[in-house]
């Protein structure tokens, strides 16, 4: 990192103490081969910040069937990270209400839920939540234990929805999740994906500009995932260790990548920034998730993620992954 680079890292964030950890639970829908390639560098966020305690993982599943949860990404970052990580599959199909429970869907599906309830009953400081895909489970768990989820939530940050009169990509992949989250009492940070007025997290990188002098088990990671390798063929541990493939880096560092919840990882983490903030912004939700900004019958404030210096911050977040990516390998277990 340059000197400039260097100041402009420092300048940007005021790192909290790292002696007492934040624990951590982790949903996402990451699959391979990979829905969005966003969700494999938001897997390595989540644990190269030295301020979490990852407690959990939780896996959405695909109710289309098209998609296979990425557990053999969890097998990869078992091994770069020396932690063995705890991990479950979720629920394959919608909720049919807002307070659904899921307790009707088959036996075989509510490892994930009992995951998070597990989490929540075994902690001793208050968990953050932290949420990608659906909401599916996290909604179906509250459902069942909302006193839990009231005793022990710390914060909740789900990165999921559209300022504005459209119905983003995740709330449709579960909409009554979504509203019965979004409406409900707990500490929540929302994290638009999209939004007027800069009410959104949306941003994105050339892929190389951040993994291309990566050391080699990082740049491999992401280079299996890109490529969408055979499992069954290619073994997603051992690939960790071989030599980076010059071809498949040429064919896809110069892709540009969408990104959305590393600003809001660097929040939970307690890093404070000058190019995004968090402020009540009050709306108005339709049950199909559809979120207006002002005040409306049924008009509800939440905490919101907003970027409050467009120029810098790309700039910003594209260090700051390559920063956390270079250093995940020295911290140890």
């Amino acid at each position: 990192m340059s000197r400039m680079l260097l100041l402009i890292f420092l300048v940007c964030f005021s790192i909290a103490g790292v002696a007492e950890t934040i624990p951590v639970l982790y949903s996402t829908d990451l699959y391979h081969p990979h829905g969005d390639p966003d969700d494999h560098y938001d897997l390595m966020t989540l644990f190269a910040l030295p301020e979490f305690d990852v407690k959990g993982v939780v896996l959405d599943a695909d109710p289309k069937g098209e998609h296979t949860p990425a557990v053999c990404a969890i097998e990869q970052m078992d091994t770069l990270t020396e932690r063995k990580i705890r991990y479950a599959v979720g629920l394959a199909h919608r909720l049919e209400s807002p307070e659904d429970t899921g307790e009707k869907h088959p036996a075989g599906e509510q490892a994930a839920v009992k995951l998070i309830l597990d989490v929540l009953s075994e902690a001793s400081q208050p968990i953050t939540i932290f949420t990608t895909g659906s909401l599916r489970d996290m909604a179906a768990a509250y459902n069942r234990a909302p006193g839990l989820f009231k005793e022990k939530v710390g914060r909740f940050y789900i990165n999921i929805g559209w300022v504005g009169a459209q119905q983003e990509w995740n709330v449709g992949l579960d909409a009554d999740a979504y509203v019965r989250i979004l409406t409900s009492d707990l500490p929540l940070f929302w994290c638009p994906c999209f939004g007027e007025n800069n009410w959104q997290t949306y941003w994105k990188f050339r892929q190389g500009d951040v993994l291309e002098k990566q050391p080699a088990p990082i740049q491999n990671f992401f280079l299996y995932m890109l490529g969408k390798l055979d499992s069954e063929k290619e073994d997603p541990v051992n690939y960790l260790h071989g030599e980076v493939d010059a071809a498949l880096a040429k064919t896809y560092y110069g892709e540009d990548r969408n990104m959305w919840c590393t600003g809001p990882f660097l929040h939970a983490a307690g890093r404070n920034s000058d190019v995004f903030e968090f402020a009540p912004l009050t709306f108005t939700v339709d049950k199909g998730g559809t979120t207006i900004p002002g005040m409306g019958q049924g008009a509800i404030t939440r905490q919101t993620f907003r970027i409050i210096d467009p120029e810098r911050y790309t700039m910003v977040m594209a260090e700051t992954l390559r920063d956390l990516y270079a250093n995940l390998l020295k911290q140890g277990p």
